[in-house]
């Protein structure tokens, strides 16, 4: 491979990946100033689209577990804006999460015997039902930095670890949020403009993402956990400076990833 050449794919993983739902963030946060009943809506077509930049059309119906997460996606968007509440109800966002669970990982549920499988399947499941319950306590001051951290995290150790495909996806996840990181860091960490209803589907998307990793890609359990838990504390710390945490383990996730590493195959 000839030097112009990997430039030139460096120079489309960029577009994809970073600048494209980059730029995309910044109209939507200008728009999402004056309402943000559709920003839950916009920021998931952001994600599509780059998924249909990376990937191509998903197929209809879904043949692969990352074609189901649009399609699973976009039902919860649009159950989303039908509501007026800031959120969606608790049992249905819950309903939805547990859906796309067993959707994803159906071909692998059916077959299964190992205990660890299910076990793990909980813990995806309990991260998913346990934060939106905690975030009514806890109102963090910094939830697009935290979740971009840990998208990134996972960007990284899926990446490294397995799966490009689902690395590019969640760096598109952690980049679109990049109009709302800037203002959270702009206001000191005091303020957010990532409406409750646009939080949850990232959430979701985050657990999706990193359970497909898991187990289509095989990445290590270890740092898929440190990045669950980087999302977990640092949207759930009672603390100015969560974000911290999730950084720290995001950095820990991939520290151990590239010391264990081996060769893996990739999903």
């Amino acid at each position: 491979m000839t030097l112009v050449t990997r430039m030139n794919l460096q120079l489309q993983l960029a577009l994809q990946v970073l600048l494209l739902p980059l730029v995309l963030s910044f109209v939507v946060w200008h728009a999402g100033l004056k309402s943000h009943r559709f920003n839950l809506l916009a920021l998931f077509l952001i994600w599509v689209i780059s998924f249909v930049w990376i990937k191509g059309m998903p197929a209809f119906p879904p043949a692969e577990a990352v074609e189901w997460v649009v399609l699973i996606g976009l039902l919860y968007a649009i159950i989303s804006i039908s509501f007026k509440s800031a959120v969606i109800p608790l049992l249905l966002n819950a309903a939805i999460l547990l859906l796309g669970i067993v959707i994803l990982t159906w071909p692998v549920l059916i077959r299964a015997s190992d205990p660890q499988f299910f076990l793990e399947l909980f813990l995806f499941a309990s991260l998913g039902i346990i934060i939106p319950l905690l975030l009514k306590r806890a109102s963090p001051s910094s939830p697009a930095l935290t979740v971009g951290i840990s998208n990134a995290g996972l960007a990284a150790i899926s990446g490294l670890g397995g799966s490009l495909l689902i690395g590019q996806l969640a760096g598109v996840a952690a980049s679109l949020l990049g109009a709302f990181i800037l203002y959270e860091l702009l206001s000191k960490l005091h303020n957010s403009e990532l409406p409750p209803r646009s939080l949850n589907l990232m959430v979701n998307l985050h657990i999706w993402l990193a359970l497909i990793a898991r187990v289509y890609a095989e990445v290590a359990l270890i740092p898929v956990v440190l990045v669950s838990l980087s999302l977990l504390f640092g949207l759930t710390v009672r603390w100015r400076y969560a974000s911290v945490v999730s950084l720290l383990l995001s950095l820990g996730a991939l520290g151990w990833l590239l010391a264990t590493s081996d060769n893996s195959s990739y999903y």
